[in-house]
């Protein structure tokens, strides 16, 4: 849908039972899969009980790696929305969703869950000034989102990746588990987290996280230049790394450069094997930054510092 185009399925007083919507590609030369467009005021609104969506590379494309497939692409006020009780979204090679200039995307069901199999779960940026850009994931039960390879539970690539005013919106009545790291980044740049339970198990690299760039840093929460991450309910937030690669540090909770990572409710934040990790390479809760200081940066006035505030908290430094 473009240039103000509606595309509808279903309505309020009748809805669809099953919509699938199967995006494949059929040779090596396809450049892009998308399963939903929406562009430039564009509108899609499915009212379904049930929703299948799928974008898979099922023959191997030439130049995947510059050319990334979209389960849903809303961009310049597009706008996208799902209502229904199970709403499934899986793709390959790319995003689940991604919107970008001022679009919006709102999931409405009992259980959701997104598995971007070898990608980024939700991408969302407003980028224009003044614009907003949503997601929106409201769950009368579950809220799920995979994120490319998930290993004994840990994700290895964003789970949400909010940039430029983009906002993400986690709403479940039972839980939110997201296998993979929440990244935020820039003023006014949010992503909330609500949930009975929450759970976010990372094993994702986080790309050139406090400025640093002679080492990995693997993050569950990472928040940096003034942007806004907020957790509340029953809160489980683990990182993992490979003890054998000492140049992976873990910073499982990370608010750097005046960001705000606020999280609500009982908490267990923990890094993984932490008695064989090297001295330092394991630290549960960061606030700023430890590279490049002196006496007098340190003792120096600052305006506005990045901050974790975490209220029932219990640190550990082994993997439950």
């Amino acid at each position: 849908a473009t240039y103000d185009g509606v595309v509808t399925i279903g309505n309020g007083n009748k809805r669809a039972s099953v919509t699938n919507i199967i995006v494949e590609n059929a040779n090596t030369a396809t450049l892009a899969l998308r399963g939903i467009d929406t562009e430039y005021d564009g509108n899609v609104n499915i009212n379904s009980d049930s929703i299948n969506l799928v974008v898979d590379d099922t023959v191997p494309r030439d130049d995947a790696a510059s050319w990334k497939n979209y389960g849903i692409y809303a961009y310049a006020n597009g706008k996208v929305d799902f209502n229904a009780d199970n709403i499934f979204l899986t793709t390959s090679n790319g995003y689940g969703i991604y919107a970008e200039f001022g679009s919006d995307v709102e999931f409405s069901s009992k259980n959701t869950e997104i598995n971007s199999k070898d990608g980024v779960g939700i991408y969302a940026a407003a980028e224009w000034e003044g614009a907003e850009d949503t997601v929106d994931l409201l769950a009368t039960e579950n809220n799920t989102i995979k994120a490319g390879m998930v290993t004994d539970g840990f994700g290895d690539n964003y789970a949400i990746r909010a940039l430029n005013a983009g906002k993400v919106t986690l709403e479940a009545g039972n839980q939110n588990a997201l296998y993979g790291a929440v990244y935020v980044r820039d003023l006014d740049t949010a992503v909330t987290i609500n949930g009975a339970a929450n759970y976010v198990q990372s094993s994702a690299i986080i790309d050139k996280a406090g400025g640093l760039t002679d080492t990995n840093v693997i993050s569950a929460l990472y928040a940096e230049n003034g942007a806004k991450i907020n957790v509340t309910g029953n809160n489980t937030i683990l990182s993992y790394a490979d003890v054998n690669k000492p140049e992976d540090l873990e910073r499982v909770v990370w608010a750097y450069k005046t960001a705000d990572i606020a999280i609500d409710g009982t908490t267990i934040i923990s890094t993984d094997t932490y008695d064989k990790s090297a001295n330092s390479n394991d630290i549960a809760i960061a606030a700023g930054t430890a590279t490049g200081l002196n006496e007098g940066m340190v003792n120096a006035y600052v305006p506005d510092r990045a901050t974790v505030s975490v209220g029932k908290l219990q640190v550990e430094f082994e993997q439950p």
